[in-house]
């Protein structure tokens, strides 16, 4: 028997699973413990866990296996209450394999597990001496783009002749430097970012340029020979003295025309890298807790294309990795991120010089941010029937990088079989995580799949248009994908399949936990409080 809830955590992430083996012990496993939003507080999933396993306050909890998909704080902020109940035990924690990138590293230097934070926080968690130094370079990067932003409005915003002559004289512009504001300073600036975007502050779609490495460098020969000199300019910006504007008669014309796009790209820079140290902090909270457990903690990766199979030992009490033909009652395959994946944000540019070539070129506003890219994406087998937990996924490195192939056929077939799809990034605009669905082999299957989605009660965004036109794809005349529901979305956003969603189980509510069984024979739905009748169009 199979046992899955999804707890309602609204823009969060918590998703316990259990199995049950003939010799009547049960495997469990918690992906994800976090919130966002609804004023939870940090007892919130722990509470819903015990609700869930029908045990009181202060009964035993055992969980083998505790996994944090990715380092976004809205997957993570809850899990320390769990980790520090001295009632709750756990065998193994699986911390998102993402790397240092405040790290000087070279284009030939080699990667490896030494510089991923995880293992980094973890080694020094005694210290906090890595977490330190890894909040201070983003502090340093954030105060540096704060820096571009005022001479962007000083100078840009209404450029003339005299203007410019002043700032070819002019002193380095030296912004005062706030230490004291701790976290506070990044949240403000994810505040601010998010203003001048005109996003919502938890918006995980990110300027495509912060994902720029040294092999984009060489692209810029492809830009037009004035944006060239821009971009080069923009990069000459940052000196050891502070921000200096330098510009030239066509430098200064280019960029006057630029400057509202000049300010939203800081912006989203600005927006991404706060982010980071904000997930910083949630993930090196929850290694720190896990380590004065003795929790083994572990962060894993795959090669490019090749999948990792784990199975459940019934000797060892553990998941074992193993090769291909060996099998168990429970079993798993780790399809991502691969290690270039993760290299890649390892070898990120420094912060001015993704402002140049973002300033510089057409590079269009979409994309799927670092943390949500480096997503785990695990996909378990039992009795037949197979459950992918996608966290917050975009599936970026199954595409071979290349190759003729769409993307790495070895990856597609162990997705098979999907009769149970957690939806990635709560159902928000990722692309290739919906064709690699689709390119899997199991369309067919998935007409009649339960998709599970979690979101805030009546997202602005989600579900997206993406997710809509996925389901139109899979949906046929006589059978469509169920779906499964937390929170109650706005009508517009899910009109076109609203049918598809499942009856209330329990008592109705515009949020709720939801439970899902499999018997050995079906899957059933045990508890799901989404009304779908008021989300159906009014029929004329």
């Amino acid at each position: 028997m199979i046992n899955i809830d999804m707890f309602e955590v609204q823009l969060g992430a918590a998703v316990l699973l259990r199995f049950e083996l003939d010799d009547g012990n049960t495997v469990t496993i918690l992906a994800d413990a976090g919130t966002h939003g609804g004023g939870y507080g940090d007892n919130h999933v722990k509470d819903k866990l015990r609700k869930a396993l029908g045990v009181g306050h202060d009964a035993p909890v055992h969980i083998n296996l505790l996994i944090g998909t990715h380092y976004d704080e809205d997957h993570l902020n809850r899990m320390n209450a769990i980790i520090t109940d001295e009632n709750i035990t756990i065998d193994e924690a699986w911390m998102p394999p993402v790397a240092d990138e405040t790290e000087d590293a070279t284009r030939d230097q080699a990667f490896s597990d030494e510089s991923l934070l995880a293992v980094k926080f973890a080694r020094d968690f005694e210290s906090g001496n890595v977490y330190r130094r890894y909040i201070a370079a983003k502090r340093d990067d954030c105060q540096q783009l704060q820096d571009m932003e005022v001479t962007v409005e000083a100078n840009l915003s209404e450029w003339n002749a005299e203007r410019l002559d002043e700032a070819r004289t002019a002193e380095p512009v030296q912004q005062q430097r706030d230490e004291g504001e701790g976290m506070e300073f990044f949240h403000r600036l994810i505040a601010e970012s998010a203003e001048i975007l005109g996003i919502e502050e938890h918006s995980h779609v990110e300027l495509e340029s912060s994902d720029l490495d040294e092999d984009n460098i060489a692209d810029v020969a492809l830009l037009g020979e004035a944006d060239v000199w821009v971009a080069r300019q923009v990069e000459a910006l940052v000196t050891d003295e502070g921000f200096v504007p330098l510009w030239n008669d066509l430098g200064a014309e280019l960029t006057r025309s630029r400057t509202k796009e000049t300010k939203q790209r800081l912006a989203w820079l600005k927006k991404s890298t706060a982010s980071r140290a904000v997930n910083a902090e949630a993930l090196n909270d929850v290694v720190v807790s896990l380590k004065k457990r003795g929790v083994p903690v572990y962060s894993r990766q795959i090669q490019d294309g090749e999948p990792r199979r784990f199975v459940w030992n019934k000797r060892r009490r553990q998941f074992v990795e193993v090769g291909k033909r060996a099998n168990g009652e429970v079993e798993f395959s780790l399809l991502g991120p691969s290690q270039s994946l993760v290299a890649k944000h390892w070898k990120r540019l420094p912060i001015a010089r993704m402002f140049s070539l973002a300033s510089a070129t057409d590079i269009p506003i979409v994309g799927i941010s670092p943390s949500n890219q480096l997503s785990y994406v695990m996909h378990f087998k039992s009795e037949g029937q197979g459950i992918l937990i996608s966290g917050d996924t975009g599936c970026v490195d199954f595409k071979p990088k290349g190759r003729t192939e769409s993307y790495y056929k070895k990856l597609l077939k162990a997705l098979n079989p999907l009769h149970v799809v957690q939806i990635s990034h709560h159902g928000g605009a990722n692309a290739h995580f919906y064709r690699v669905l689709l390119k899997s082999g199991g369309r067919k299957q998935l007409s009649s799949s339960l998709l599970l989605l979690s979101h805030e009660t009546k997202s602005k965004s989600r579900p997206s248009n993406t997710l809509r036109t996925f389901v139109g794809k899979i949906r046929t005349l006589k059978d469509g994908p169920t779906l499964v529901l937390t929170s109650v979305p706005k009508p517009e956003n899910i009109s076109d399949y609203a049918d598809l969603i499942h009856d209330v189980v329990g008592a109705a509510s515009d949020e709720g936990d939801a439970s899902i069984k499999y018997d050995g024979t079906s899957w059933t739905v045990i508890k799901h409080a989404i009304d779908k009748a008021p989300l159906l169009p009014v029929k004329k």
